[in-house]
């Protein structure tokens, strides 16, 4: 149960980054249409880091479903 809440927190908090990360990338590009660069000059470092956070977050995820299974098994 304890794994249940722990692996729900991480995907509310994983989907609430990206949904940030995706909103604030889209002001950039969106937000002037005089030709202006965007705010961020990050823009292209913010979905190297968006990958590998979510690799991280996926195999913890799984990590967990996977030990889920083996405690219900035995």
């Amino acid at each position: 149960m304890i794994v249940n809440i722990l692996t729900d927190r991480l995907v509310t908090n994983w989907k609430k980054m990206v949904s940030k990360i995706k909103g604030q990338a889209l002001m950039g590009i969106y937000g002037k249409n005089n030709g202006e660069l965007p705010v961020s000059s990050e823009k292209t470092v913010i979905p190297h880091q968006v990958i590998q956070i979510q690799g991280v977050l996926l195999g913890v995820i799984r990590t967990s479903i996977m030990h889920i299974h083996e405690v219900a098994l035995n």
